[in-house]
């Protein structure tokens, strides 16, 4: 076996086709051995072993459930711990180019993989990506259609794989991006318009996206177009409400774009207590108020984390949120050990460092809720 050092960037792999498994021979020839021990036969459990082809699919797909843990290392990781992750994968990928890996070995692996681990959709967009074969691209395609819709509901989905697709080394899988944004496909549309720029599409695609029925792509062109603010005039259709989408977590993803493109309509019908906004966001309501709130909206972030049960993302809301009045509930989760670690996390983030020391966290709250704030700066209704 030859010792080298692996890729130092992602690069396209050979598919290598697999070893092809073979009839093992009978195993009943028998041993000479001494008169009195008697004929010494091999058990054919034991003679046979491991053929070379089942040893090869053990090693790959080992090699296959390691780079989605780097993968979630990668995404969900700390930065520092990054570029080792990085380098680990790396060289996953060049171990798996040695182990006959193949388009059909990466969907296989796909269909019993637990996707919605964070991380996993990006891995394996990185491993379709790698691939040097003429049917990638069918391939990839047809792996996105077959994903449980499920997955891509909270958007975090869609976010992994177009971002794995601006780093994979197959340009032409990224040649069927404006194909994509302008296809059939709800998901594919979705991914395509997280990596495109809002001057790629003409005011036909765009008013033809804004009537697009999918929530999905809503979202998607709702982040467009806050990343383009340049090109409003070419945005001023009336898009649909976010209040109408049925998915909270999309809702969530089409009011968060429009408060950072300074449309505060959102952010007032929170502080309304509108409830068809309220049951719109669901428990992502917090998180709005965690991304433009005000002191003065203590009461109502209050009543909004009274009213969801405790979840790891519900706690890291109310720590980036970090109003005085959420951090009763914020205590209230260290109580149990389901969520004692996800609600120091939050209070840290809240807080600061100080409060690792149990000692401290008293001193460390008081001193937040003594601490004076100044006013926020006053926004305009919404016409």
């Amino acid at each position: 076996m030859s010792a080298r050092k692996a890729s130092s960037a992602l690069r396209l792999l050979p598919a290598l086709p697999p070893l092809l498994e073979r009839e093992a021979p009978a195993s009943e020839r028998e041993w000479g051995a001494l008169a009195w021990q008697g004929a010494v036969r091999l058990a054919p459990d034991r003679a046979l072993g491991t053929s070379a082809p089942r040893w090869q699919q053990q090693v790959r797909t080992g090699l296959l459930e390691r780079a989605l843990t780097l993968g979630a290392s990668h995404r969900a990781g700390s930065h520092l711990g990054r570029p080792e992750a990085a380098r680990r994968l790396l060289a996953h990928l060049d171990a798996l180019a040695e182990a006959g890996l193949s388009l059909a070995a990466i969907r296989a692996f796909a269909d019993e993989a637990e996707l919605d681990r964070p991380g996993a959709l990006w891995a394996l967009t990185i491993l379709f990506g790698c691939q040097d074969s003429n049917d990638a691209e069918e391939a990839f395609e047809s792996w996105i259609d077959s994903l449980d819709p499920a997955l891509l509901l909270s958007y975090r989905g869609v976010l992994e794989i177009a971002e794995a697709l601006a780093i994979q080394p197959n340009p032409r899988l990224r040649q069927q991006i404006p194909r994509w944004a302008a296809g059939p496909s709800a998901v594919l549309t979705a991914i395509a318009l997280e990596t495109m720029a809002l001057d790629q599409l003409s005011d036909d695609g765009v008013a033809r996206l804004i009537r697009n029925d999918s929530p999905l792509v809503h979202a998607a062109l709702e982040r467009l177009l806050t990343r383009s603010p340049g090109e409003a005039p070419r945005s001023a259709a009336r898009r649909p409400s976010w209040i109408e989408v049925s998915v909270p977590a999309l809702a969530h993803v089409i009011a968060r774009a429009r408060v950072l493109a300074r449309d505060p309509e959102p952010l007032f019908r929170l502080r309304e207590r509108h409830p068809p906004a309220l049951d719109a966001l669901g428990p992502y309501a917090i998180d709005l108020l965690a991304l433009a709130g005000e002191i003065a909206d203590q009461g109502l972030a209050k009543d909004l984390a009274l009213g969801f049960p405790t979840t790891p993302t519900l706690l890291d809301a109310l720590g980036r949120a970090g109003l005085p009045s959420l951090f009763p509930r914020l205590l209230a989760a260290l109580d149990g050990d389901d969520f004692e670690d996800d609600a120091h996390a939050a209070r840290v983030t809240a807080l600061g460092a100080r409060v690792t020391r149990p000692s401290l966290l008293e001193e460390a709250f008081g001193e937040v809720l003594r601490e004076p704030r100044p006013p926020p700066p006053a926004m305009a209704a919404p016409p």
